[in-house]
């Protein structure tokens, strides 16, 4: 899809349980509302989304389970793009929960070509900037998916994988472990707004990047 008016699609990207989903979700409630220069949007996690409905696909057929979310998740930022066009405001900016080119860590090459024939560096160029989010290993600061089904061991596995899909991209931006959530929130707000360049949140105190 090509943009022809100032648009931000950032991807919140990371292994599992790195925290992205509790960022993400308390950013929605932060965002300035009587702001007209810029209209943000969010796209959830596919997984969060199809998982209520069956709970036990991923241990019932894992690789359908990938190909779903990976295709829910290509098709709701596209309908995101283009319900954000529609918006007056002259900077549009998505932030989506995850990149589509994650598809390549789940699936083989194979299975995505039954969604698309882009490459993984293809797929991480439909993002003007992505936010990796470290590993940590604390129960307090977990992404909030209750049908997280890998071990320690594949969880270690799947964030290797993902840190390769997206170390290359040009705009990458590291979030790092805190000590508290609401620093990494904090930190994660001024990361965004320094890269965009207009104030998009709430005043609050925040973490220097």
């Amino acid at each position: 899809m090509k943009i022809q008016c100032e648009f931000e699609n950032i991807a919140f990207v990371g292994g599992p349980c790195s925290g992205k989903t509790s960022v993400l979700d308390a950013m929605k409630r932060q965002v300035r509302e009587a702001c007209r220069e810029v209209c943000v949007s969010f796209i959830p996690e596919a997984a969060t989304q199809i998982l209520p409905r069956d709970p036990m696909l991923p241990r019932r057929d894992p690789l359908r389970f990938q190909y779903e979310v990976s295709l829910w998740q290509y098709m709701e930022e596209d309908r995101g793009i283009e319900r954000l066009l529609l918006d007056p405001a002259p900077l549009k900016v998505q932030i989506t929960d995850r990149g589509v080119a994650d598809a390549y860590i789940y699936l083989s090459a194979e299975q995505v070509a039954l969604m698309t024939d882009q490459t993984p560096q293809e797929l991480a160029s439909r993002y003007t900037a992505v936010l990796y989010f470290e590993p940590y290993r604390s129960e307090h600061l977990t992404d909030g998916n209750e049908y997280r089904v890998e071990r320690e061991d594949e969880m270690a596995a799947l964030e290797a994988k993902t840190r390769s899909i997206w170390e290359g991209h040009p705009h990458l931006y590291r979030i790092p472990t805190f000590d508290t959530i609401e620093e990494r929130i904090a930190f994660t707000r001024a990361v965004l707004e320094k890269h965009i360049g207009v104030k998009i949140f709430e005043e609050s105190v925040a973490v220097g990047v």
